[in-house]
């Protein structure tokens, strides 16, 4: 009796040592650790977005994913959704380890991009004769822009895109004609197109008239 009784002792032993051995190595290894963050991203609406994160650890590993700090009905390494305004926020994966340790992501930024909007028109203007034109617009915050140019309407040319190389920037907000002369290639209807990947605006048209320099 008391060999079976020494025999279950030294089993129960044996099997207390390998669970501290192996407590001990658990404790050893790291939590997981991210190989691959979430990218923030900035998308039109109806977009289909794709994030995705990789991690290395204890197996198996486990994925899921929060919006604005809430847990989402997701699990596993790649989250999909299509673009909304609903949609838009900081999102962060959360991964656990085979043995319940977890670590959080880097967060990425999903903002949904509006369709560009002009808050301060251009006015018309004058200016002296080898003077400085400005018109300025002001846009709402829905960069990027694919495009951003101004155009030019004069009894020389008719409507057309200013073009490159004229030695001022027809792809900015705010456009300066240095030095303009009276001239049908001066004066004329100024615009400004700007779009962007959720849509596009036009200002409002406005003229620019030289004034001759005195005889």
């Amino acid at each position: 009796m008391s060999q079976k009784v020494s025999g279950k002792s030294c089993i129960l032993s044996t099997v207390f040592t390998l669970y501290l051995v192996f407590s001990c190595i658990v404790g050893l290894q790291a939590q997981p650790v991210i190989t691959q963050n979430p990218e923030s991203e900035t998308v039109a609406p109806g977009t289909l977005v794709v994030m995705s994160v990789a991690a290395q650890g204890t197996a198996p590993l486990e994925y899921r994913w929060q919006r604005n700090d809430r847990e989402l009905a997701v699990r596993g390494p790649v989250l999909r959704f299509v673009a909304g305004r609903v949609r838009e926020g900081t999102y962060r994966a959360v991964v656990f380890d085979g043995v319940g340790r977890q670590t959080l992501s880097a967060p990425a930024e999903v903002k949904i991009q509006r369709r560009p909007k002009i808050r301060i028109q251009p006015r018309s203007t004058s200016v002296p004769e080898h003077g400085t034109a400005v018109f300025t617009v002001e846009l709402n915050d829905s960069g990027p822009y694919t495009s951003i140019v101004w155009h030019n309407s004069n009894p020389l040319e008719g409507s057309h895109q200013i073009p490159d190389g004229l030695g001022f920037d027809v792809h900015s907000p705010r456009l300066e004609i240095p030095n303009c002369l009276n001239a049908d290639n001066y004066n004329g209807i100024y615009w400004l197109a700007v779009t962007n990947a959720a849509g596009g605006k036009i200002s409002r048209k406005v003229r620019l008239t030289v004034i001759p320099a005195a005889p």
